[in-house]
């Protein structure tokens, strides 16, 4: 659907219709590249905590389906699903403006951004401190919850996932302490992560791939390594400490 091939038809055989010779072929796979989500984000913190947050979600492939799925949203619709969005996001915060491509349109990857504010996100440590993690990243670890696995892994497609964004920081603090950087290697999976400072502000960017459709039973401890090492990103701390 969606001008996208399903990952479950992906790489398999197929019959062309009106094709006499040699009608039967193999499916193409999709590159990693085309068939991932993409999540960018742009905040602003104050003083009192309060977070100003502008998020862009997008989507290639089946990845994006879930974005497509909301064109035959009317207004009303498409609101209180982005209003659910945001309280995903933050159970208190207030969505704003929204905009969406048109997501009817397959010759462009569909893509909704969304403005929320979240008052008292960040959480204060006496005078001194305050506290708070990345937003908007929406990692778990739901399905890898078991120590081993007896059969083979099977994916339906290959994954780039990436998210990068910018939080600026308020008059007054400084950085004191950071999550440290993340680089996740195997032959299965690769992730990688960093955060750094410049410029009065917070620069995060990670990528999560997948280059295969299936791996052995022994590859999941590194799949489920990978899966929980990324679900603990958004769950870091980030310290400020009044200057």
């Amino acid at each position: 659907p969606f001008d996208t091939l399903p990952g479950a038809m992906q790489g398999a055989p197929a019959l062309i219709a009106g094709i006499e010779a040699d009608p039967l072929r193999t499916t193409n796979t999709a590159a990693p590249e085309d068939e991932g989500d993409r999540t960018a984000f742009e905040a602003t913190l104050a003083a009192d905590g309060a977070l100003e947050l502008r998020m862009t979600f997008s989507g290639q492939g089946n990845a994006g389906t879930w974005l497509r799925g909301m064109k035959d949203y009317d207004a009303q619709r498409l609101r209180s699903y982005l209003e659910q969005l945001a309280a995903y996001v933050h159970p208190s915060a207030v969505l704003g403006e929204y905009e969406t491509t048109d997501l009817a349109d397959l010759t462009q990857a569909p893509e909704v951004t969304l403005e929320c504010r979240i008052p008292e996100y960040a959480v204060t440590a006496g005078d001194e401190l305050m506290l708070f993690t990345l937003p908007g990243l929406f990692y778990t670890a739901r399905d890898v919850g078991r120590p081993s696995r007896q059969h083979n892994l099977h994916w339906e497609y290959l994954a780039c996932n990436t998210a990068s964004g910018t939080i600026r920081l308020p008059d007054g603090f400084r950085v004191y302490a950071l999550p440290q950087d993340v680089d996740f290697r195997s032959p299965t999976v690769r992730y990688a992560a960093s955060l750094r400072e410049k410029d009065s502000a917070l620069l995060f960017e990670d990528r999560f791939e997948r280059n295969t459709l299936e791996a052995p039973a022994d590859a999941y401890a590194d799949f489920k390594a990978s899966q929980e090492i990324r679900a603990n990103i958004p769950r870091q701390r980030i310290i400020l400490m009044r200057e």
